[in-house]
Order: C-alpha cells, then sequence, then structure tokens
C-alpha cells in the first residue's frame, strides 16, 4: 500500500492539532519546501520533496497565558 505524498498543508494541520492538544494555538504557521524557502512569509504549499530543503516555522500561543511559547 503506497501512502500519499505528505505536503506542506497535511504536515501544519498535524502540527496545529498537535498544540491545540497540548493547550496552545498557532497562526502563519509556515512549512515550505524548495524554491519557496527563498520567499519571505510564504507559508509553503504542495507536496515536500525529498533532497530539498524544507522550512518549518511556527508561533504557538498558550491558550490561558497568551504567552507565545512551548
Amino acid at each position: 500500500m503506497r501512502l500519499p505524498p505528505l505536503t506542506s498543508d497535511i504536515l501544519r494541520r498535524e502540527m496545529h492539532c498537535w498544540l491545540l492538544r497540548h493547550g496552545y494555538t498557532a497562526r502563519d504557521t509556515i512549512v515550505s519546501c524548495g524554491k519557496e524557502t527563498a520567499q519571505p512569509h510564504n507559508a509553503g504549499s504542495g507536496t515536500l520533496l525529498a533532497n530539498e530543503p524544507i522550512l518549518i516555522d511556527i508561533f504557538p500561543q498558550n491558550e490561558k497565558t497568551g504567552y507565545y511559547a512551548i
């Protein structure tokens, strides 16, 4: 059985779900790959490719305190 490719959107959603389960929210999360990593503030889209740079930038905010960090 072959799995579907891992995409920026799938990884971003999984990270957001994990953060929510632990009391955090995240907005403007960046998961970009390849040439997209050179574009500032590009949220990323499409398949995450082997042998290409992957940029992940997360801004988790604690739901109780409002502070950003884990």
